[in-house]
């Protein structure tokens, strides 16, 4: 695969995407955070009730596009890992948090998690397990794309088969918009940045100059090197 060439494109209709609004929490250091004082909605939450209203199959159950997507993100979540197998912060229970041995890292959790449970009480959901899995699906797995137009937030998109991209320090790949009239994507592309081998993975960055406690708190893993 050449250089800036897709080696996939998932169609816009089948994302679940979100629209920054003013007052939105940056999401930004929350590990460091001190307090909840920022608990305010932002695009981690509004995805999670999203993908929480799929799987509670409020599209319908018959016909539709509606329903094909509700059915679509119930046969793709079961491909997302586990509850049981989450390792974000604010999944884990407080006897885990303990162990992180990291007490900033345990109490960010906790305090991500209140908000999650507060923000997301009137979402469908089986159990507040469930509410923390999906913002947890919600913060780590979508991409940030540019602006619908000019002076407005930018957008994120939770985009299926691309979200199993794996993380590189030195990525060989990128997600880009693709396609669609200005301000608009008719897809969501993986393109390479260099030339790729036969059998190469691609690799994506989660975050550039993210530090290891930043990505333990975002995406539920640190670097082996850490």
């Amino acid at each position: 695969v050449a250089a800036g060439e897709p080696l996939l494109a998932v169609p816009w209709q089948l994302c679940l995407v979100d629209e920054d609004e003013p007052g939105d929490d940056s999401l930004e250091s929350v590990w460091e955070q001190q307090s909840d004082a920022a608990a305010r909605p932002a695009r981690d939450v509004r995805l999670a009730a999203q993908l929480l209203a799929q799987l509670a199959g409020d599209g319908g159950d018959g016909g539709g596009d509606a329903a094909e997507l509700s059915r679509f993100w119930r046969e793709w979540s079961a491909m997302l890992p586990p509850a049981a197998a989450c390792a974000h912060p604010m999944t884990l229970p407080d006897a885990l948090l303990e162990e992180l041995q990291h007490a900033p890292l345990a109490e960010a959790g906790r305090r991500q998690r209140r908000r999650l449970l507060r923000l997301l009480a009137s979402a469908p959901a089986s159990s507040d397990g469930q509410r923390a899995w999906a913002t947890a699906m919600c913060s780590s797995r979508p991409f940030r794309l540019p602006a619908r137009a000019e002076g407005r937030g930018g957008r994120t998109a939770f985009v299926p088969f691309l979200d199993m991209a794996n993380h590189a320090a030195s990525p060989n790949c990128e997600v880009q918009g693709a396609g669609g009239a200005p301000g608009a994507f008719e897809a969501v592309a993986l393109v390479a940045t260099r030339s790729l081998d036969a059998g190469e993975e691609a690799l994506i960055s989660y975050g550039g100059t993210a530090t290891h406690a930043a990505l333990f708190s975002g995406f539920g893993f640190a670097p082996a090197e850490s």
